[in-house]
């Protein structure tokens, strides 16, 4: 993911290197930049560097003491920009409250039985959009841009919004709380 870090590992086999280094051509420059890796903290034959906020494709290839890897490509996606989070809350029959529509707060506070309708409005159709409730993935609705599903609220908990991107599942949104209020 664009401006997301990305963690290189390797393991050397054989014998102990004194030096370990990783070898990165970014796309727009012509030369290899190189850097020391550290040793893993668990382990003497492994070694780790990380590239900080990734904003381009890059290649790479990690060498110790002149056996070398073969060259790694990686390449970067964009991820969906949610753009608007819309919660309405319907809360049970006996509170004798109205709906409510929520357009500035993520957090979800509610009395216990409270129905959350959660809408997402992204930058883009998702691709195969989900509501992660707890660590449970739940389909959300999808009409164009717009992306639909519920919270009953039952626990204090927590939830964020995810998609597939590049076929792999991902997070769109921090996680927000849910809280039952008395």
């Amino acid at each position: 993911r664009r401006n997301s870090d990305l963690a290189i590992r390797a393991a050397v086999e054989g014998f102990h290197p004194r030096e370990v280094q990783v070898f990165v051509r970014f796309e727009d420059r012509q030369d290899w930049e190189r850097a020391p890796m550290q040793p893993a903290a668990d382990s003497d034959s492994r070694f780790e560097f990380r590239l900080y906020a990734v904003r381009g494709p890059l290649q790479y290839y990690v060498d110790a003491e002149g056996t070398r890897t073969g060259e790694h490509k990686v390449t970067v996606v964009d991820l969906p920009r949610i753009e608007r989070v819309q919660l309405t809350y319907e809360y049970p029959q006996w509170t004798g409250l109205e709906q409510k529509v929520d357009d500035e707060s993520r957090d979800i506070r509610a009395v216990e039985g409270t129905n959350v309708k959660v809408e997402v409005i992204a930058d883009a159709p998702l691709d195969a959009p989900a509501l992660i409730v707890d660590g449970t993935t739940g389909e959300l609705v999808q009409q164009g841009r717009s992306s639909t599903g519920a919270i009953v609220v039952t626990k204090p908990g927590r939830y964020q919004i995810g998609a597939r991107v590049a076929n792999e599942f991902v997070a769109l949104s921090d996680e927000y709380a849910i809280e039952v209020v008395p």
